[in-house]
């Protein structure tokens, strides 16, 4: 299972623990009974679902993956209050709690692309550690597991610092590759404009040369100024166009014990 896939799977079924959903998993096939304060968000009180791709071209089971609208649904609700939720793995015993924190990274400009990933944080050491866990039983762990405040938040901030340099390739590769655009683009507008100056150029030649009167040479002078206004105009919305946001926005946790 690659790490997307894994991360989307412990994401969407950490959520159905935590709104208490129903969930039947046979053979990778997931039958899900969506309580009826979340059939609105969800969109049926039935959900027949696979984290498979496999799987989902030869049964009528959706497949969960980045542009579908079930994780979609779920994406925005985790955003907005950030459900954490208690696992234990069924392949470890652990001295200290560990904090998996779950990404969605959006990195936008002229053009952008999503990621999700996670990062498990050490509670004892709050450092960001190795912990592949096949398998997470929601509904064994204990449900009264409380951690400080502080501590947590110390966890989210390495999270964070980790996520940021282990992305710095990668993030440094998207910016080159939205400069590129910009110059490319820039090279147009400055080959626009030389054209244009070159005409205004030509023409007070030819007014010269003829001896038109001022009035002519006012109008030339009052189109010359324009073309500067449209270029500084053109130039600064060039700017807007490529501004590069990169957001690392939490949507969840398990608090793994």
């Amino acid at each position: 299972m690659s790490e997307l896939n894994t991360v989307v799977t412990e994401l969407v079924l950490g959520y159905f623990s935590k709104i208490n959903a129903s969930v039947h998993e046979n053979n990778g096939l997931y039958d899900v009974a969506v309580p009826d304060n979340f059939k609105k968000t969800l969109g049926d009180d039935v959900l027949k679902i696979t984290f498979n791709p496999n799987l989902s071209k030869s049964t009528d089971y959706e497949l969960i993956s980045p542009g579908s609208s079930i994780l979609s649904a779920i994406l925005n609700e985790c955003i907005a209050f950030g459900p954490t939720v208690i696992g234990r793995p069924t392949s470890h015993n652990l001295e200290y709690p560990v904090i998996r924190f779950y990404f969605y990274v959006v990195f936008e400009s002229v053009k952008s692309k999503t990621k999700m990933l996670s990062v498990n944080i050490d509670t004892k050491n709050i450092q960001k550690i190795d912990f592949d866990e096949p398998e997470i039983n929601f509904q064994s762990a204990p449900e009264n597991i409380k951690l400080d405040s502080e501590l947590v938040d110390d966890c989210y901030v390495e999270s964070i610092d980790y996520l940021e340099k282990s992305m710095t390739s990668e993030i440094n590769n998207f910016k080159n590759e939205i400069l590129e655009l910009k110059n490319e683009e820039l090279q147009n507008i400055d080959l626009e404009y030389k054209k244009k100056y070159k005409i205004i150029e030509n023409k007070h030649t030819d007014l010269r040369s003829k001896n038109n009167s001022d009035t002519s040479l006012q109008k030339l002078i009052d189109e010359h100024e324009s073309i500067k206004l449209e270029e500084a105009f053109v130039r600064k919305n060039l700017d807007h166009k490529y501004l590069i946001s990169i957001d690392f926005a939490l949507v969840a946790s398990t608090v793994f014990v």
